[in-house]
């Protein structure tokens, strides 16, 4: 064909050819939208259908209980008495009441634990406050009433990530509503705080963005950011709109997708600063205790224990999720399987440590980390 002569008949030229590429990318994309469309619809039912199959929270727990605090994020609300109901399908899984005392600490109500010489803090999550279970039956109530040398107090809070006890025992103001200067700090650790820790996209869009995000910065000092909301904004828009999407919803995916052993050191870093922080101030043993769990990924407990964090780990103790040990459709730990854990508690951390683990007056001892 020479040169400025038309094309055959039936062929395509360059613009032809661009023109149907655009069409079908196009096509492409409109397919492709609808499909996610369509997904999404689908994935909306069966997220409607599963949330009735959900117990529902009820009580004056969910009026107000939760409110804003600078240095946790959140915290329940000081000197509070409220009702916390779960009913699934018509049945009262728990109707409990949650008391708070002037500093928002869930109160330990046991017998002459104002005379008692020895503290023993706990703090952690919905665990250590003992969400779903009366005031005397929480995992602190049940270590006090086992251990009649300690007065039990209770800084655990639903939601919370290692770095709660960091603030709190950072805090100046922490020491004064402490009356005994000896004792026993314990963080009740549980699989998935490292993901508190991070910010992962669950945590920050349904309950966290307030809460502390600490960090490794370059030179691998523990650093606090602020809140994962001021220090992480492109991430928080990110993943405002991903938690949108009714599919990732249905598929409970969480990002990170998964937890690197980096997490795990900043996990590890912040435990074993907040162990330090107590130090400063108290006389007395900090000890990590793993609560039983279904879930055996403990890669933690090696970052602990090389930063010298004792560690007790309870977590092939009992199967959680066995008749009786945890509560109907909810999950969190029945009173049964707190007394459990606080009499071998008790009789694992009622000692007291002395250099070299010799023998102290009062018969205390302690021969190393409890393991």
């Amino acid at each position: 064909m020479t040169e400025g002569a038309a094309a055959p008949q039936g062929g395509r030229g360059p613009d032809q050819r661009r023109t149907s590429v655009a069409v079908a990318a196009a096509f492409g994309a409109l397919l492709a939208v609808g499909f996610l469309a369509l997904l999404e619809v689908v994935s909306l039912e069966l997220n409607v259908r599963a949330a009735a199959r959900v117990p529902t929270r009820e009580g004056s727990y969910t009026e107000g209980f939760f409110v804003p605090d600078l240095r946790l994020g959140y915290a329940p609300r000081k000197a509070a008495r409220v009702s916390a109901r779960r009913v699934l399908d018509g049945k009262t899984v728990y109707d409990v009441t949650y008391t708070t005392d002037a500093l928002g600490r869930r109160v330990s109500p046991v017998a002459g634990a104002e005379g008692r010489a020895r503290h023993a803090l706990f703090f952690g999550c919905s665990f250590a406050f003992g969400e779903g279970v009366e005031d005397q039956e929480t995992l602190p109530s049940r270590f006090g009433a086992e251990s009649p040398l300690f007065r039990p107090y209770n800084y655990g809070f639903s939601g919370y990530g290692p770095q709660a006890a960091l603030c709190r025992l950072e805090d100046p103001a922490f020491p004064a509503g402490v009356g005994e200067t000896e004792g026993l700090a314990v963080y009740v650790y549980l699989v998935g705080h490292e993901r508190r820790a991070r910010g992962s996209l669950r945590v920050v869009t349904e309950w966290g963005a307030s809460m502390p995000s600490d960090v490794l910065d370059a030179e691998d000092r523990l650093v606090r950011e602020g809140s994962f909301r001021e220090a992480h904004p492109r991430r928080m828009r990110l993943y405002g709109w991903l938690a949108m999407s009714e599919t990732l919803r249905l598929l409970g995916v969480d990002l990170p997708l998964r937890v690197t052993e980096r997490d795990y050191e900043t996990t590890a870093r912040i435990v074993a600063a907040a162990r330090d922080a107590y130090s400063r101030t108290f006389r007395g043993r900090f000890v990590v205790v793993v609560f039983p769990t279904a879930d055996r990924r403990l890669r933690v407990l090696p970052h602990l224990r090389r930063l010298g964090v004792e560690v007790v780990d309870l977590s092939r103790l009992f199967d959680p999720a066995a008749p009786g040990l945890c509560l109907p459709g909810d999950g969190h730990p029945s009173p049964r399987a707190y007394r459990i854990v606080a009499r071998v508690l008790a009789r694992r951390l009622a000692e007291r440590p002395t250099p070299g683990g010799a023998a102290a007056p009062g018969g205390w001892r302690v021969s190393g980390p409890v393991k």
